[in-house]
């Protein structure tokens, strides 16, 4: 049985425990909340650096893709300069054989290809407008040597071309907007 004396004893005993208790009740409590917001900032930093990632790789799909439409473009129109009597066709040859080189060092198509179909699968269906207006083209290609085409019809198709690349850089463009907003 406790005394008066051993319960004067006790008193500052038992206190000790329940403050140390409350103490340890304390710290825990601050634990959990601290680990809360550990995994909501980590949360927060992984989505940050996810959206980064996408725009970097969206401003590096509309810089190659823009840089190939262009080369495509002047072929075009050297083509068409040619069909119209301003261009021979020796020069044309060069003209073409130079750009090719080009082109095949930047392998910017590829890397058009690639982006699309590792990182946005959905724009590699809207790609396939550029390339069919790229398919309705090559047949006013491939008759450089005749001069017999309709210009009026290949430059139709150019337009058309055009119109298709634009449409898809400002996809590309509006996929940017969404991920800022």
């Amino acid at each position: 049985m406790i005394t008066d004396v051993g319960l004067k004893e006790a008193i500052p005993i038992i206190s000790a425990g329940v403050g140390a208790l409350i103490s340890l009740g304390g710290v825990v409590v601050a634990n959990l909340f601290n680990i809360r917001s550990q995994r909501i900032l980590a949360k927060n930093q992984t989505a940050a650096k996810d959206r980064e990632l996408k725009i970097q790789k969206l401003e590096e799909l509309y810089f190659l893709f823009d840089r190939w439409q262009m080369n495509y473009s002047i072929t075009y129109l050297n083509h068409l300069r040619f069909q119209k009597h301003k261009l021979e066709y020796a020069d044309l040859l060069d003209l073409e054989l130079e750009r090719n080189k080009a082109r095949a060092e930047l392998g910017e198509h590829q890397k058009v290809q690639m982006l699309m179909n590792v990182y946005f699968p959905d724009l590699a269906k809207e790609y396939t407008s550029i390339e069919q207006c790229r398919r309705d083209i090559t047949p006013f290609i491939q008759a450089a040597p005749s001069r017999n085409i309709s210009t009026e019809k290949f430059e139709q198709k150019q337009v058309e071309f055009e119109k298709a690349a634009f449409n898809f850089k400002m996809k590309i463009s509006d996929r940017v907007k969404e991920i800022w907003s």
